[in-house]
């Protein structure tokens, strides 16, 4: 393989995405990590579709492959704390947030759900 064919499938796989053709966008990115193992925003995009396609689990296991080749992918730690919330986790949710807070220490977002978490897991006012 190339890096020529990578990047078509990569454009066919995002068309695939932006046109919501999600079980083709899986299997598409899902080539391209066979063909690209350490290629982090193929996990990204393909933990994205498995997201949205309700595979909450699939999805985690992409985040985690995503973190163990970029442990600061912003992104990925978001998605996973957003999992977390889903699954009614919220401690592995706190975990994610507190994570990328201290990647972007300015992200509102994540400060707000930080103390969200804090006063929905130890029942505290902050």
């Amino acid at each position: 393989y190339s890096s020529d064919t990578v990047g078509k499938k990569l454009n066919k796989a995002m068309n695939y995405f932006y046109n919501n053709k999600l079980n083709d966008a899986e299997k598409a990115f899902g080539e391209i990590i066979a063909l690209e193992p350490d290629f982090v925003e193929a996990w990204n995009k393909r933990a994205t579709v498995r997201y949205l396609q309700g595979n909450f689990f699939g999805s985690l296991l992409d985040i985690h492959q995503v973190l163990e080749r970029q442990s600061r992918h912003f992104g990925a730690l978001s998605g996973s704390g957003l999992i977390y919330l889903k699954l009614e986790r919220p401690k592995r949710a706190l975990e994610s947030y507190v994570s990328v807070s201290q990647i972007d220490p300015w992200n509102e977002e994540s400060k707000k759900l930080i103390l969200k978490l804090k006063e929905l897991i130890y029942g505290v006012k902050l």
